[in-house]
C-alpha cells in the first residue's frame, strides 16, 4: 500500500520554491545620486563706453520746390537729378506760343485804346472851345469829358493786361533762384503742367545734415550737441565732424528715432542723398558683462541660470544691452554680487541643487 505524503510535507515542498523565486527577483540598491557640477561667475558692474554706428544719408538743411507760375507744355529740360546749378541758370522751358499770342492781343488792344483817347481828347478840346464861346451846352461838354475819362481808364486797364501777359510769357522759362543741387525731377519733355506744379526740388548749398533712424535704446545716453563722426559708406576714409542738433520727440512704428546731425565742413562727395555712417561714443554706463556661454533662452527671451546661496539654481530673464564676440552686456534683471552659471547650464532644471566647481571671479 502506497503511503501518501502528509500535509506538512506538501507545505514544505511549496515554501522552498517560493523562497528561491524571491531571491531571483530581488532589486539591487539604487546607485548613489550624483550632483551636477557647474562653473559660476560672480557678477559685477563695470562702466563701459559704448560706440554706436548707424547708417543714414546726407540731407540739405533747406530745400525749395520749383515750378512754373503758368501752365503749359514742356518743350525743353536742361538739368537732371544730381546736377549742380547756379542762380539764374535755365532749368526748363514751356511752349510760349499761347502766351505770346495773349501778349500780342493785349498790345493790339492797348494801341486801339490809345487811338480812342486821341479821339476823345480832340472831342473834349473842341467842346472846351465851343463852351467858352457859348456855341455848345454844358451837357455836351460834360459828355465829352466823361468819354475821355472812360478812354483813359480803358487804356490803363489794357496796359496792366499787357504787362501781365508779358510777365506770363517770360514765365515760360524756369530758372534757378539760387546756387544748389537738383535733388528731384518730376517733369518730362512733352508733359503738360498746371500752374505752380512742382517741376524740380532744389537743395541750396550751405549747411548739411546727416539724418539717421536710430534705435531708441542707442539714444538713451546721447546728449544734444554730442560729437558724431560722419563717414561715407563707400569710402570710410572720407570723414567729417558733426554734432547732434535735433532729435525727434517721438518713436516711429519700428521703434526708431530720427536724429539730425549737423555736419561741419562736409566733403564735396557728401551730396544730398549720399549714404553715410555715423559713429557716436556714448557716455560710460554701468553694465554687467558675461561670457556667451552663460546665455540661455526662457520662452524665447534671453535668460541666465542663477545659483543661490544654497547652490539651488533658477532660470531668470535678463535685459541684454548688446551682443559682442564671445560676450554680452546686461542692463537689467540681475544685480552685482549674484552668481551666474557660465558652464554646465544645459543639464539644469529649476530648483535643482548643483555642485559649484568655481566662482567668485569675473
Amino acid at each position: 500500500m502506497t503511503q501518501r505524503p502528509s500535509s506538512l510535507s506538501r507545505l514544505a515542498f511549496l515554501v522552498i520554491p517560493a523562497t528561491l523565486l524571491t531571491g531571483c527577483f530581488e532589486q539591487p540598491p539604487p546607485p548613489p545620486r550624483v550632483s551636477t557640477a557647474v562653473t559660476v561667475q560672480t557678477t559685477r558692474s563695470d562702466d563701459v563706453a559704448q560706440t554706436v554706428r548707424i547708417a543714414g544719408a546726407m540731407e540739405a538743411r533747406s530745400s525749395t520746390s520749383l515750378g512754373f507760375r503758368v501752365g503749359g507744355r514742356v518743350v525743353a529740360r536742361a538739368v537732371d537729378v544730381g546736377d549742380r546749378v547756379r542762380a539764374g541758370q535755365e532749368l526748363a522751358r514751356l511752349d510760349p506760343q499761347i502766351l505770346d499770342a495773349d501778349a500780342a492781343s493785349a498790345q493790339a488792344g492797348l494801341a486801339a485804346a490809345e487811338a480812342q483817347i486821341r479821339q476823345a481828347s480832340a472831342d473834349f478840346e473842341r467842346q472846351e472851345t465851343l463852351l467858352a464861346r457859348g456855341f455848345t451846352t454844358r451837357r455836351d461838354h460834360e459828355a465829352a469829358l466823361e468819354a475821355l475819362r472812360r478812354a483813359q481808364a480803358s487804356r490803363e486797364a489794357l496796359r496792366a493786361q499787357l504787362s501781365m501777359a508779358r510777365d506770363q510769357a517770360a514765365q515760360t522759362i524756369l530758372v534757378a533762384p539760387a546756387d544748389g543741387v537738383i535733388s528731384d525731377r518730376q517733369i518730362e519733355v512733352g508733359q503738360v503742367l498746371a500752374a505752380a506744379q512742382t517741376a524740380f526740388t532744389l537743395v541750396s548749398e550751405g549747411p548739411m545734415d546727416a539724418v539717421f533712424d536710430a534705435p531708441e535704446e542707442a539714444l538713451r545716453m546721447a546728449l544734444m550737441g554730442a560729437s558724431v563722426k560722419i563717414s561715407l559708406l563707400d569710402d570710410p576714409s572720407a570723414t567729417a565732424d558733426g554734432r547732434i542738433r535735433q532729435v525727434a520727440p517721438g518713436v516711429d512704428a519700428k521703434g526708431a528715432v530720427q536724429v539730425k546731425v549737423g555736419v561741419e565742413k562736409p566733403l564735396p562727395a557728401m551730396k544730398p542723398g549720399a549714404p553715410v555712417v555715423g559713429e557716436m561714443k556714448l557716455e560710460p554706463h554701468p553694465f554687467i558683462i558675461l561670457p556667451s556661454t552663460a546665455l540661455y533662452s526662457d520662452g524665447g527671451s534671453p535668460a541666465v541660470w542663477i545659483a543661490a546661496g544654497d547652490s539651488t539654481v533658477s532660470l531668470r530673464r535678463v535685459e541684454v544691452e548688446r551682443y559682442e564676440t564671445g560676450r554680452f552686456a546686461i542692463r537689467g534683471g540681475i544685480a552685482p554680487g549674484e552668481r551666474v552659471v557660465t558652464a554646465g547650464g544645459q543639464f539644469l532644471r529649476s530648483g535643482q541643487k548643483v555642485e559649484i566647481m568655481s566662482g567668485g571671479g569675473s
